[in-house]
């Protein structure tokens, strides 16, 4: 377990992220995952969100409860497997973050316009 985590720390270091980043990377995860043959919906597996997002097991479960908590994913048991789906409300969070982001970016060269 020791060598999956220093493992994981190499792949995953970088700048910390707030909690709106990792909400956003984890609804992210689970719309690009692939329409699951039964339906048009994406789902995605728990181990799958952890390793694309970069999170801990326990990381995972805290977002994972507080994303359920909010209505921004659905848990779904299939064959005795969890899977998650992102749904209406979760995609309306998408489109805002992603608003939001490209109207920050925008500002990035609002200090360097002051000290001019």
């Amino acid at each position: 377990m020791e060598v999956i985590q220093k493992h994981a720390k190499k792949r995953c270091r970088g700048p910390h992220r707030s909690e709106y980043e990792i909400i956003n990377e984890i609804l992210k995860t689970v719309f690009s995952s692939n329409p699951s043959s039964s339906s048009d919906r994406r789902r995605c597996k728990p181990i799958d969100i952890v390793y694309s997002c970069c999170l801990t097991w326990l990381q995972f479960q805290v977002y994972r409860s507080f994303l359920l908590k909010l209505n921004l994913l659905n848990s779904i048991q299939t064959n005795g497997h969890q899977s998650y789906e992102i749904i209406e409300k979760g995609l309306e969070y998408l489109r805002v973050f992603s608003k939001l982001q490209a109207e920050m970016k925008s500002l990035n060269d609002f200090p360097s316009t002051i000290s001019k």
